[in-house]
């Protein structure tokens, strides 16, 4: 199967079905225990298992265009045309719309795999 092109439209009626968890931590614990707890979580990760951090989040929204770090920019992004709509101040909204938009990412990178691993066992199969 030839490697898809970035922009090419992936068929979502294709992939098979996908149930994700979702968890979220809210740790009322000292710094020091949490950041512990998140070390166990990812040294020991399962494969189904993907850590999102806040960070993670942010770069999401970055790459997206749904948000600009104002420190990030040079006196000639700051006077382009294009970059006026975007957002430079991090919002709950801002936040909350990249959230979604990487589960919605992550979703559909699984049932990717998903398809990738049944044709491939149904191709070992044959």
């Amino acid at each position: 199967m030839p490697p898809k092109k970035k922009d090419e439209e992936i068929d979502v009626s294709t992939l098979p079905p996908w149930t994700s968890v979702k968890a979220l931590m809210l740790l009322g614990v000292p710094k020091k225990k949490a950041e512990m707890l998140r070390g166990f979580l990812e040294e020991r990760p399962r494969e189904y298992q993907k850590n999102v951090t806040r960070a993670d989040v942010i770069n999401f929204a970055k790459e997206k265009g749904m948000y600009v770090d104002p420190a990030q920019l040079n006196e000639k992004q700051r006077k382009d045309k294009t970059l006026v709509d975007v957002p430079t101040e991090l919002t709950p909204e801002i936040l909350a719309k990249a959230f979604l938009g990487l589960l919605a990412d992550l979703d559909l990178k699984g049932r990717i795999a998903k398809k990738e691993r049944i044709e491939a066992e149904a191709a070992g199969k044959d």
